[in-house]
């Protein structure tokens, strides 16, 4: 297990602090009392602050995040049904199965685009090495179809005329669809360009 230390004016403060920055309920950890804290003269003033050491065993970072986006999902859809793969260690699939599909998937899938948002930004706090994909109706999978058929198109486009072309605003899954297709033709590469987790991508001839 491991354990860390706290200070406070007294043991429980110093455990209700633990389990704040831990995010961790009392019953999941085991505490020791270090010191009980002593006050000074009449009580008036403490000298030494009481401490604690907290016993705990680090949180599976991945059900954080599949447990916030279950929550998300719930909040748009109580009767929402989700299907979790796992695809590797660091990549999740997620359907979501619901009879209001068009409520999910929005206008030109805005929606849907919004909870992905959302869902990279669980992941950004809680397993920065992991992916999570997120889809309804196969809406994504059409999608991902169509983007890449359009990559194919403006590949071919760039070593025709030996010109570089600019795609703009993509974010991280539209730009990895954009490079994984544009890989498999020679004398062309792709470049991402800019700050943030919206980024240009610069498709260029490489040929002579």
């Amino acid at each position: 297990m491991l354990y860390v230390d706290y200070e406070a004016d007294s043991v429980e403060a110093a455990i209700k602090k633990a389990v704040q920055e831990l995010d961790l309920n009392e019953n999941d950890i085991i505490t020791e009392v270090l010191s009980e804290g002593k006050r000074g003269l009449f009580g008036i003033a403490r000298k030494e602050l009481a401490k604690v050491r907290i016993y705990y065993k680090e949180k599976n970072n991945i059900d954080t995040v599949l447990g916030d986006i279950e929550n998300l999902i719930a909040y748009l859809d109580q009767n929402a049904k989700l299907d979790i793969r796992k695809i590797s260690d660091n990549r999740y699939d997620i359907v979501v199965n619901s009879n209001n599909v068009s409520h999910f998937i929005g206008k030109k899938g805005k929606t849907l685009k919004a909870v992905q948002t959302l869902v990279n930004s669980f992941v950004q706090k809680h397993k920065k090495d992991c992916s999570v994909i997120v889809d309804i109706d196969q809406y994504n999978t059409r999608r991902e179809g169509q983007f890449a058929k359009w990559a194919e198109i403006q590949a071919r486009e760039v070593i025709k005329t030996k010109r570089a072309i600019i795609v703009k605003s993509l974010n991280a899954y539209e730009r990895r669809i954009i490079h994984m297709e544009i890989s498999k033709f020679d004398n062309v590469e792709t470049e991402s360009k800019g700050e943030g987790r919206i980024k240009n991508i610069k498709i260029k001839y490489t040929g002579r």
